[in-house]
């Protein structure tokens, strides 16, 4: 699960729902939880989805003489009003070619 935690005019909110400090501190403090700074993507990235956070992912693979190969490129953006990229929750993989340009098929 992704939740969104943030601080607005002194109150505070767990994805959209206003908590007490005291029951989020709680729950942090008895859970497993990763807690991560709100993450700001460029402007051109966000257009994708402005939802989710859109990333540009690079695959590779040690080759011959331990040298390190470019296997693909692809961008992966999630689902419009989801915070997640999960292709299985409708999010999208295009691969990208060398020049910079998705393609499909």
């Amino acid at each position: 699960m992704v939740y969104k935690v943030e601080k607005i005019n002194n109150d505070l909110y767990v994805s959209e729902f206003q908590v007490e400090k005291k029951d989020c501190m709680e729950l942090l403090e008895n859970s497993t939880y990763i807690v991560r700074k709100y993450l700001h993507q460029h402007k051109a990235i966000a257009k994708l989805n402005s939802s989710s956070v859109n990333t540009l992912r690079t695959v590779t693979r040690i080759g011959k003489g331990n040298m390190p190969h470019v296997f693909t490129h692809f961008i992966k953006e999630g689902k419009f009003n989801e915070v997640k990229d999960n292709t299985f929750i409708g999010g999208v993989v295009v691969p990208v070619n060398e020049n910079g340009y998705g393609y499909l098929g």
